[in-house]
């Protein structure tokens, strides 16, 4: 039983998203909605833990799974009463935008807003009122769980106590990972290259206000390999979701159809064509002409970084320092170390690079440099850099020594989830909890009321 609750105190802890109910994105209901639980003054409804648009498939949620998602929604309920009696801040500018992004979401899913209130059988403007209380529990949520555990550390000797309680057959497996290090030297697109990129978006724009069909163009010409095979439909977005300049050429845009002027990001040229505008929504499309870099540049690039690693294995120059002094890339501060953006540290596995990548980091032993590769860098523009491997550690069985950084992340989510355990058995005791009588067979209703 213990088990479970900490399996969903974790559950709360770590995926808020998995509880919040998107009550709104229901047409209209087709069961007899029924109060099957009321914690302080908050109801919870039988809705909240089906499908009221598929009765069929509700057939086929077990009972488990219902006292379950009523547990989470319980503990978030009470979650929510601690924020509101403890007056924790929730920003009316943070609804605001959390309710832009869900709607974005729907919207792109669905085509536009006319398709979305047909769909969800209400206006564009009752959609989003009714977002708003979920959102902004679960906003409530989220900041009381974050005051609930604020305190919690882990010291070392509490990993290696949290180490020593796992039973040996369920230690993990860890694949090879490395530590990873490259030096990027982006040749810088001389003007000749800017100047032609920009007659060719000047010359694909002059054609659609001649009258070519904007789409047709873009499948064509486009660089931009995500909308290219739409005809450069980017789908609809809100302010804060695209490049600065880009978001305010598609924002000024005033009716369908209506044609941007030329705009330059980072990325380089692009048009834009109006689709659609709904309130803090945009649809355009566009084709984007990307300046490139010379194959002299390229190739000067190349050779320049050639040269920095030979000074690197004369061990005339640290690769630290050669980083920090050459390379183009924003890892130059942290001496060229890459992080792994999914775990936020600097280890890697395979399944973390791609397999070119793989390849070369096989061939390569610890402290070696690799010869120039060419690359992409985020912006989609050409470079090279040079690979080092810091550290490798093959395939094993976790240890306390190669991977304390693991045990220590799994540590400190435990003792959260203990922390977090430990408050809600206590606040239940003082919190006004009823349960409807077909879920009072429920776990957590005999371990929390009974």
């Amino acid at each position: 039983m213990k088990k479970l609750f900490i399996t969903l105190i974790g559950l709360l802890l770590l995926a808020p998203a998995a509880i919040a109910q998107n009550q709104p994105a229901q047409k209209g209901k087709k069961l007899i909605d029924q109060i099957v639980a009321v914690v302080a003054t908050r109801p919870i409804l039988e809705s909240d833990l089906v499908d009221p648009e598929n009765p069929e498939a509700n057939k086929n949620i077990s009972k488990k799974t219902k006292c379950q998602l009523l547990e989470m929604i319980v503990l978030q309920k009470m979650l929510v009463n601690k924020a509101e009696l403890d007056t924790l801040p929730v920003q009316e500018s943070e609804i605001d935008q959390q309710i832009d992004q869900k709607v974005g979401y729907f919207l792109r899913q669905l085509g536009s807003q006319e398709k979305l209130e047909q769909y969800y059988r209400k206006s564009l403007a009752d959609f989003k009122a009714d977002m708003r209380l979920p959102i902004k529990e679960q906003l409530m949520a989220d900041e009381a769980k974050k005051k609930v555990v604020e305190d919690v550390k882990i010291t070392p000797s509490e990993v290696k106590e949290f180490y020593n309680n796992i039973p040996k057959d369920s230690i993990p497996k860890i694949g090879t990972t490395w530590e990873i290090a490259h030096i990027v030297i982006e040749p810088a697109v001389n003007p000749d290259e800017l100047t032609e990129a920009r007659n060719k978006i000047k010359q694909l724009r002059d054609r659609v206000l001649k009258g070519e069909n904007f789409s047709v163009l873009a499948r064509i010409y486009s660089e931009d390999p995500g909308s290219a095979p739409k005809g450069g439909e980017l789908g609809f977005f809100n302010r804060g979701s695209m490049q600065p300049e880009f978001e305010a050429a598609a924002f000024s845009l005033k009716k369908k159809g209506d044609i941007s002027e030329i705009i330059k990001t980072s990325y380089g040229y692009h048009v834009i064509q109006l689709i659609e505008k709904k309130g803090e929504f945009v649809n355009a499309r566009h084709i984007l002409i990307m300046p490139k870099v010379s194959p002299v540049d390229l190739d000067k690039a190349a050779r320049r970084l050639d040269s920095v690693s030979n000074l690197i294995r004369k061990d005339s120059l640290k690769f630290a320092d050669a980083a920090r002094k050459f390379s183009t890339d924003k890892t130059f501060v942290n001496g060229g170390t890459m992080i792994n953006p999914q775990s936020l540290n600097t280890k890697f596995t395979a399944n973390d690079l791609d397999p070119t990548m793989v390849e070369i980091l096989n061939k390569l032993k610890p402290g070696e440099i690799s010869q120039p590769i060419p690359m992409d860098t985020d912006e989609r523009r050409k470079a090279f850099h040079v690979i080092t491997v810091k550290s490798k550690s093959p395939p094993h069985v976790a240890t306390l020594n190669t991977d304390y950084d693991a045990f220590q992340n799994m540590g400190l989510v435990k003792k959260k989830n203990d922390a977090l355990d430990k408050w809600a058995r206590e606040k239940v005791k003082i919190t006004y909890i009823k349960v409807a009588d077909e879920y009072k067979d429920c776990d957590f209703y005999k371990r929390w009321i009974q």
